[in-house]
């Protein structure tokens, strides 16, 4: 009976440290996002090229369209996901 009291503290202690290394860990994400920018991502329209591709992500709110623009030799490919 014993064991099985050193047995379950133990557990509930590692149990409450993933927690915390959770929370921790969430805390650091939203400081990035906060520094990088933050709300000006909820509306805004990004648009780079990346080895011979182009992409656009356009946000409003919660709405988005992403876009991928490959040129090849048939012609033009258009990949867009939306949830407009």
């Amino acid at each position: 009976m014993k064991y099985l009291f050193i047995f379950f503290s133990a557990f509930l202690l590692v149990a409450c440290e993933e927690e915390n290394q959770e929370s921790q860990a969430q805390e650091i994400i939203d400081k990035a996002i906060e520094v990088a920018g933050g709300e000006k991502y909820r509306k805004a329209t990004i648009q780079f090229n990346f080895r011979d591709h182009s992409y656009k992500s356009s946000r409003n709110g919660g709405e988005f369209h992403l876009e991928r623009v490959i040129l090849d030799s048939l012609g033009v490919i258009r990949d867009v996901v939306s949830n407009t």
